[in-house]
Parts: C-alpha cells; sequence; structure tokens
C-alpha cells in the first residue's frame, strides 16, 4: 500500500559572525565562528510492503480424525460374525472385532486377545495366554469365559458356523481367568491362520449377545475392535465410530479415523459418480471394464491384484434336469469362459479351468477339463434326450448386482447358441440366499441353478473342497452327493479325510485326486477367479489391498 511519510535531510550552514567590539583601550577582537543545524523537512512516496504471514507447516505423517466413506456392491446380511455375514458383512465385522490372533498390514499372524500360545507335539492342544485388562465396546471384562463361551457356540450342532468348526474342534477349556485351551480333534494345517483371517471365531461378548438377542448383527455388534458398531440404516449406510478405548491403539493412540460409513451401491455408473465427485473416500470391487478409465486420473489410486473368489454357474444335482451328468457336462462345454473373463472382467481375472486359484500350491489351473466345444456339448443334450422339437430349459437364479446380471446375461446368450433356453431371474442378496439354502417357500419351483460367486480369500484349501462341496457343507447349493443327487462316496471320504491333513506331500495328493473327481462330476460350470479390484482417493494413505476387502482398518489416515 501507499502511505506518505517525512524524510529529513540535516544541512549545516555554517555563519560567520564577525562582532566588532570596540573597546578603548584593547586590540581588535578575533572573529568567532559558530555553526548551527537547520533542519529542512520534504515531503516523498514511498512504497512500504507488508510481510505475508508464513504459511503453517503441512503434517508429513499420519493424523488423527476424519470419515472414510467406502462404496460396497451389495447391502450386507449382517454382523452376527457366527452367522452367514455375506462377503460384505466381513468388511466392518473385521473392524469391530478381534480374534485371538491377528493379521497385520503384511498379513503375518500377530498376537490379538492372546499375547502368546503354546501348540503341543501332537498338534492337537493350543494354549493361549490372553491380554488383561481388555474391554468390550460395551464396557465388560473380556477373559477366558468370553473366548469359551464364543468357541463353544460356534460348534452347537445344526447352526451355520457349526458346519465349519465342528468338524475340527473338540472343546475349549479354561486353565485360568486369562488362560485356555482349545482342543482339536485331529492335526489341522490351517487353523492359526483361520483364527488370524476368519472372522468367524472372533471373540463375542456373551452378555451383548444375549442382551440383543435376534437383533444381534442388525442392531447392535460388539467386539474389542478398533471400530465401534454405531448404527445401520439398511439401504442407506452403516456407520462405525472410533473405539476410544481400543486396547491396541499404542503411541499412536489408533485408530486414526473417527468414522467408517459404508454405503451399498448396486449400480455401477452411480459408484463412479460417487467416487468422481468425492461423495466417497474408497470403492471395493470396482467395475472391471471402468479400471482403465480410472488409472488415467491421477487424484484416484487404483489397486488390482489376483483373488480367489470363484465365480460359478452351480447347478442343483439332487433333482431334474440337473441331476443328469450329461446335462452338467454339456454346460461346461458350451460356456465360453475365456470370453467372459475378456468382456465382463475386463481381463481382470483368470479363467478357472479346476477347483483352486493358481496361489495355491495344490492347483492344477493349468489343467483344462473343458475346453470352450459347443458341438460337443450339443452332443451330450443329445444323449441326454434334448433336441430342437424338445429344446433344453432352466431358470438360472443370480444377484441384482451389475455384474452377476452382465455375467448371467452372457452365459444366456452363450447358451442360447446351442439351443438352450435360459431365464434369468435376478434379486436381493438376502433373498437370492434363501433359494440356495432351499429355504424358499417357491423353493422346488425355481431352484434349479445359481450363477454368483463365493468370496473365498484364497488362502485356505478346505475352502475350495470341503466347505463348498461336503456333502453336509452349509455352502453345497448344487446338494452335490446329497439325498436325491447320484452319490460318489469316495468323493466325500476323500472330503473328511482332506480337513485333517498336516503332511504336504499328503495334501497335495488328496487335493489332486479331489480335483479331477470333482471336475468330472460337474456339479458347477467354474467359470472365473476375479481380481480384487479397490479404487480410492489419493488422499487416502496406509489402504491396503487384501483378498475380499477385509484388511484391516486401523492404520489408514486421512492426508486432506
Amino acid at each position: 500500500m501507499l502511505r506518505r511519510t517525512r524524510t529529513v535531510f540535516a544541512i549545516a550552514a555554517i555563519l560567520v559572525v564577525t562582532a566588532l567590539v570596540a573597546t578603548a583601550c584593547g586590540p581588535a577582537p578575533t572573529p568567532q565562528v559558530v555553526k548551527e543545524t537547520v533542519v529542512v523537512e520534504k515531503e516523498k512516496e514511498v512504497v512500504v510492503t507488508a510481510t505475508p504471514e508464513p504459511e503453517p507447516t503441512k503434517p508429513t505423517g499420519p493424523r488423527h480424525g476424519g470419515t472414510l466413506t467406502i462404496i460396497i456392491a451389495e447391502e450386507c446380511k449382517g454382523l452376527y460374525n457366527q452367522a452367514d455375514t455375506g462377503t460384505e458383512g466381513e468388511y466392518p465385522v473385521n473392524q469391530i472385532t478381534d480374534g485371538l490372533v491377528n493379521a497385520d498390514i503384511d498379513r503375518n499372524i500377530v498376537p490379538g486377545l492372546a499375547e502368546s500360545w503354546e501348540i503341543s507335539e501332537d498338534g492337537l492342544v493350543y494354549t493361549f495366554h490372553l491380554r488383561k485388562g481388555v474391554k468390550f465396546h460395551d464396557g465388560t471384562d473380556f477373559d477366558a469365559e468370553d473366548v469359551k463361551w464364543t468357541m463353544d457356540q460356534a460348534i452347537i450342532p445344526d447352526t451355520y458356523s457349526a458346519n465349519k468348526w465342528e468338524p475340527y474342534i473338540e472343546g475349549t477349556e479354561i486353565v485360568d481367568q486369562y488362560t485356555v485351551e482349545i482342543r482339536l480333534k485331529a492335526p489341522w494345517y490351517d487353523f492359526m491362520n483361520l483364527l488370524a483371517f476368519e472372522e468367524d471365531l472372533d471373540i463375542l461378548s456373551r452378555e451383548s449377545v444375549e442382551k440383543w438377542g435376534e437383533d444381534y448383527g442388525y442392531k447392535a455388534a460388539v467386539g474389542t475392535g478398533p471400530f465401534k458398531f454405531d448404527h445401520w440404516n439398511r439401504g442407506e449406510e452403516l456407520v462405525l465410530v472410533r473405539n476410544e478405548d481400543y486396547w491396541g491403539a499404542g503411541d499412536e493412540d489408533l485408530p486414526y479415523l473417527d468414522k467408517i460409513v459404508y454405503r451399498a451401491v448396486v449400480e455401477d455408473s452411480v459408484k463412479l459418480i460417487q467416487l468422481a465427485t468425492k461423495n466417497a473416500d474408497v470403492i471395493y470391487n470396482v467395475p472391471f471394464n471402468e479400471v482403465g478409465a480410472l488409472e488415467t486420473d491421477p487424484s484416484v489410486v487404483v489397486d488390482s491384484t489376483p483373488g480367489g473368489t470363484v465365480h460359478f454357474m452351480a447347478m442343483v444335482t439332487n433333482r431334474p434336469p440337473f441331476d443328469d451328468i450329461r446335462v452338467r457336462q454339456a454346460m461346461n462345454y458350451a460356456i465360453d469362459r475365456q470370453t467372459i473373463v475378456d468382456t465382463i472382467f475386463a481381463g481382470q481375472a483368470t479363467v478357472a479351468n479346476g477347483l483352486f486359484p493358481p496361489m495355491l500350491f495344490v492347483s492344477e489351473n493349468d489343467k483344462v477339463f473343458y475346453p470352450y466345444d459347443p458341438d460337443k456339448a450339443k452332443e451330450l443334450l443329445e444323449e441326454a434326450g434334448y433336441t430342437s422339437d424338445n429344446p433344453f430349459k432352466f431358470l438360472l437364479l443370480t444377484s441384482n448386482a451389475s455384474l452377476y446380471q452382465d455375467e448371467a446375461v452372457l452365459v444366456q446368450a452363450q447358451l442360447k447358441e446351442i439351443g438352450v433356453e435360459v431365464e434369468v431371474l435376478p434379486m436381493e442378496k438376502a433373498a437370492l440366499s434363501t433359494y440356495t439354502r432351499n429355504q424358499a417357500p417357491d423353493a422346488e419351483e425355481k431352484r434349479q441353478a445359481f450363477l454368483y460367486r463365493y468370496g473365498y480369500p484364497g488362502t485356505f484349501i478346505n475352502d475350495y473342497t470341503y466347505r463348498t462341496y461336503y456333502s453336509g457343507a452349509a455352502l453345497n447349493m448344487s446338494a452335490y452327493n446329497q439325498p436325491g443327487a447320484p452319490v460318489n462316496s469316495e468323493v466325500d471320504q476323500l472330503l473328511v479325510d482332506s480337513i485333517h491333513l498336516v503332511d504336504k506331500d499328503k495334501i497335495l495328493e488328496n487335493n489332486r485326486k479331489l480335483n479331477g473327481m470333482i471336475m468330472m462330476d460337474a456339479p458347477w460350470v467354474r467359470i472365473a477367479f476375479q481380481n480384487n479390484i479397490i479404487a480410492y482417493q489419493n488422499y487416502v494413505k496406509g489402504l491396503e489391498n487384501w483378498p475380499l476387502c477385509t484388511m484391516p482398518m486401523v492404520q489408514v489416515w486421512l492426508d486432506k
């Protein structure tokens, strides 16, 4: 700005004054020099620039606060970890609850609610020494009673979790208030990994489960994890908030975030709009055909990694028309899985040639049992009695999410090329589950085939065998080897044997046999193992990409 001021110049003027002092008797006077300073003022305009205030230093490391909004593909089924949460339910549950052991960001097994543990020489007894001073979100204290109650609940006959855990766990004993022993029926190769990566046996508050009853998992969910359940408005949002009393806070005072909001968005176009307008910070299960475009946006990070989630068409084998192996094998030859991978998945998947994804050491995914061969498919259908005069028809149930509808329509088009008439019926995920489990009132009429996926992490071998194909398995939606279906008793025995093997050579031998036998029985058309793809704003820090998106959020923070 301009400011008016004065500049002072000093000018020295020497005035010589000669004083003539007349005296009558004295000599002439000596001249005196007198110095006097005269001040002259002169006006001048000068420019004065204000000094700017220094900008505050921006923190360079993690900081606390903020809300992380995550878009998920479908609504959660529930948050009770010993019931069926669906894949989407696992996202929040893994932030709410803790296991005896946990997995860190690098997917290593680390202490959780147990500080340490020992395993007996015979591999049957696991002794866990528990943390003291830990509280559940409801304010109650955590101790050995909670561990025993949780483990006992998991093996109650005829419950959802019992199918997974009862074949392995003998029981749990309390040694003292902070020590428990879990006894197995036989050595179990995957036990510690499952405790770390699966939420099923994360420790529950008995008080809260019993208090909320049938509403537990919908109106409440209680654990000891870094985030607490706040509310769930179905169709709108599911909200978690920071656990101020988190036992694992450490020197960093974890977690960093104040809140996590999950929103289910079915339409792919809406997901992308949410990300572009920054109404979403993260998208799980990014639309495959949008990966290339998102990668050109400097404000967005796209992370794609091979996953274990398997897409399939399951055929119900204990009733017509899929009780005929010729029909099931015909479907396997008629569906062009590579085209599905290239179009629906935009190359972000691997054709599923066998039971196991390539990352498992038992995989034989390079072995092709069913090359694309529509002529062979027609031949098999004709042998089964289906011709142009008597065309093969069936109803295909699927999810109403865009991905599955698109996949089902392409399968419909491919089968039409060989004269097969497919009616596609999409529905909301919870409704679809009532048909896969034969619980819907009209299941007998509509339960023929399902196009869907199982969200497996690609870590546990038995996910792809025992949990999926054992005759008594809860996830056996094809009724394979169940009453009314053709029975392959050798497969069922191999599946039972597989869960207790610990020697890697025997595990390899067992699962290679299962791979060949189940693929030839063809209860499913195995389509693809999809990549796990997430996209997020570049200000989201500390976010890792795990199969199934079950990564911990405890160290995620917002750089904004």
